[in-house]
């Protein structure tokens, strides 16, 4: 019975060990696979679902915030999530500077860290844009919920949703 107790413990020892947050840090480059959304139709006058040539491409960095940093945005979820610093840098775009991936909800220029869950799950706006990854998968999805509604009836402001997948470069 002692054997089975010892066995036990040092097994809980290990699975403990292995759940250890994993560092996310790093870049990683992603590429669109496909898009879709709503669209304009000038001739009927009407609202239709449609297909968009993938072309997104972007560089994405990853950087733990600094402790003192992460002391000051506590989370109140017990899964104990990572705080990092993100940026978007968008391929094809010459001279473009990243763009700051902010935390849902927290508004434009909040300087708050992005949280980035155990299981690898990051969600984050930027550029009217929400962007959800899963590091342990390595899909993306790339919300673009603007336009439509302001009764523009037009293709110059259409929503869309776009998926892909990263690599991570360093």
């Amino acid at each position: 019975m002692k054997t089975v107790a010892v066995i036990a413990f040092l097994c809980s020892a290990v699975v403990a060990q292995a759940q250890v947050d994993p560092i996310w840090q790093g870049n990683y480059f992603c590429k669109a696979s496909h898009v879709g959304g709503v669209a304009f139709n000038e001739q009927t006058k009407t609202w239709t679902g449609t297909t968009f040539r993938p072309r997104g491409q972007f560089v994405l960095s990853v950087r733990e915030a600094p402790k003192e940093v992460q002391a000051q945005f506590t989370s109140t979820t017990t899964e104990n999530p990572g705080q990092y610093y993100v940026t978007v840098s968008e391929m094809g775009q010459p001279g473009a500077s990243p763009l700051t991936c902010e935390p849902v909800g927290a508004g434009w220029g909040s300087k708050k860290p992005v949280l980035i869950f155990k299981a690898g799950y990051l969600q984050c706006e930027h550029s009217l844009s929400t962007l959800k990854i899963s590091f342990a998968t390595m899909r993306y999805l790339n919300a673009y919920l603007q336009g439509y509604i302001g009764g523009q009836d037009n293709n110059d402001n259409t929503p869309s949703i776009e998926i892909g997948t990263c690599a991570k470069i360093d």
